[in-house]
């Protein structure tokens, strides 16, 4: 299989149905055999009925439902694990990311021999005080590790899926940080300009409590960054799933 998009989402009923369309059309775009892998985070809504009734009409879409919610950074970590593409491309499912950047993006880390492209909400759609943080967060992580991406927090994001072995965003920080841990690693990264769009439905799940949680990983991934040679793997997953499907007769259910 060629692609793999993942899509966490919690409480997204309303958004799921057209973010699935925008994507499908992205994969058809592309012209090679791809999956759309929905995560469900817990929902408390029809979320989870959506992305059902997406699944009835498009094979290509593989559902994971986690019993509570746990988080973006867990759910990405599912996506990784169950993901068969060659390119893994992550997304939102608030619809403020624009699937039809996808094709674009891929032609650049083909083209251009990258391991990772990176979306840049150069003219972001959000509340001015996430915006700040966001600014204040980004240059700061910059000045700390010398990552060089202007938009770390952009879920939008293309990888060849051999640079995400041995990366466990359970025990790697926030999702956030992936980028500049790989750039750590040695992997190539490059950034595109993308389009955003402002909420449409739904309730934003991103809050000033959460841009502040996010200051101890950073002095973690500077540590890091510095004095690390070697990580510790480990096999257990902090998430636990109550159903999967689309993934093949011997996944349990």
């Amino acid at each position: 299989m060629k692609y793999s998009v993942i899509i966490p989402a919690y409480d997204e009923e309303q958004n799921v149905p057209l973010v699935a369309e925008q994507v499908s059309a992205a994969l058809d775009a592309l012209g090679a055999e791809g999956e759309i892998i929905f995560i469900d985070d817990g929902s408390t809504d029809g979320t989870y009925r959506a992305m059902a009734a997406r699944r009835a009409k498009d094979r290509r879409v593989k559902i994971i439902r986690f019993r509570r919610n746990f988080g973006q950074s867990l759910a990405w970590q599912a996506g990784f694990d169950h993901a068969c593409g060659e390119i893994v491309i992550t997304m939102d499912a608030d619809l403020q990311n624009d699937a039809r950047d996808i094709p674009a993006m891929v032609r650049k880390l083909e083209e251009d021999n990258y391991d990772v492209i990176s979306g840049w909400r150069s003219e972001r759609k959000d509340a001015r005080h996430l915006m700040l943080l966001s600014a204040v967060g980004n240059w700061l992580r910059r000045v700390m590790t010398g990552d060089t991406i202007h938009d770390q927090g952009c879920s939008l994001k293309v990888y060849r899926r051999e640079c995400l072995a041995g990366v466990d965003v359970c025990r790697d920080l926030h999702r956030r940080y992936i980028t500049a841990i790989l750039q750590g690693k040695g992997c190539r990264v490059g950034e595109m300009k993308i389009r955003h769009h402002r909420r449409k439905h739904g309730r934003s799940k991103y809050t000033i409590r959460k841009k502040w949680k996010g200051i101890p990983d950073l002095l973690v991934l500077a540590f890091w960054r510095q004095h690390s040679t070697r990580r510790v793997q480990t096999t257990n997953k902090a998430y636990a799933i109550e159903r999967l499907d689309g993934f093949g007769e011997d996944m349990p259910s």
